[in-house]
């Protein structure tokens, strides 16, 4: 029974994509942008919250991308240390940067959607990178 889930799993995700097709395209249209200072600081807080030794972690390039007036994108790499005490290398991590208005201040808050680890997680997170438009250099 195992064997016929996996070979019907395999061919639907087969029958998935086909030879010479066109990668998928941006999401949804979006502003690239600088970020504050201020935006970064939010955006390490949330990202160091993900990780398992927050404190180890250095920041490599960042970029944004301007969603709405209440949505930016926001794309980097993260280098952390691991379980073991070692450091991972850099790291992909995407995620939303949400603008709330509350009595009339604004706050930002960070929500990692993804970060990089494995070869395949790392190609998915530079994959939705892309698709919004926000590719760190």
């Amino acid at each position: 029974m195992m064997r016929k889930s996996v070979l019907v799993v395999s061919l639907v995700l087969t029958g998935c994509t086909t030879a010479g097709q066109s990668p998928a395209p941006v999401v949804k249209a979006t502003t690239p942008r600088a970020l504050t200072s201020a935006e970064k600081a939010v955006v390490e807080e949330g990202v160091r919250k993900s990780l398992k030794d927050p404190n180890s972690a250095m920041f490599g390039p960042m970029a944004a991308a301007q969603e709405d007036e209440k949505n930016t994108w926001v794309c980097g790499y993260v280098n952390a240390r691991n379980s073991f005490g070692g450091y991972t290398g850099d790291k992909p991590f995407m995620g939303g940067l949400a603008h709330i208005p509350a009595d009339k201040q604004k706050i930002e808050t960070f929500v990692v959607t993804g970060i990089g680890g494995t070869e395949s997680a790392s190609y998915a997170v530079l994959e939705m990178c892309r698709r919004y438009g926000v590719l760190p250099r």
